[in-house]
């Protein structure tokens, strides 16, 4: 599977056709995400267990969301329930997020996995 060029239509079509099953896609965007994360450090933190049990579900639940299994990266200073939200500053380095931002809730609700 080449990531690079998949698309969000691609990634709905795939997942509707049985081309691959969220968890499959996920693992594979996981990996190249902490493969070039090395590279760029461009995420102060990888959700992994977040995003598998996403995908999980979008896997047993088979809903219909605009972002249904699609993976999606937040900006550090939107909070993600039990998730760092540092801001990148040291003084909430240890801070996890009580609650999701309403934003968060909103492509939760749409079925997008949250890689970091």
């Amino acid at each position: 599977m080449n990531l690079e060029k998949l698309e969000i239509g691609d990634i709905k079509s795939g997942l509707s056709q049985g081309d691959f099953t969220s968890v499959d896609l996920t693992t594979e965007f996981l990996e190249k995400t902490k493969e070039k994360n090395k590279e760029i450090s461009a995420l102060l933190s990888i959700t992994e267990n977040l995003a598998l049990r996403q995908a999980k579900e979008v896997d047993e639940n088979k809903s219909e969301g605009l972002l249904n299994g699609v993976p999606v990266v937040v900006k550090d200073n939107i909070l993600v329930e039990g998730e760092k939200a540092t801001a990148a500053s040291k003084i909430l380095e240890h801070f996890r997020a009580p609650q999701d931002a309403t934003v968060i809730e909103k492509i939760k609700k749409e079925g997008a996995i949250i890689l970091g």
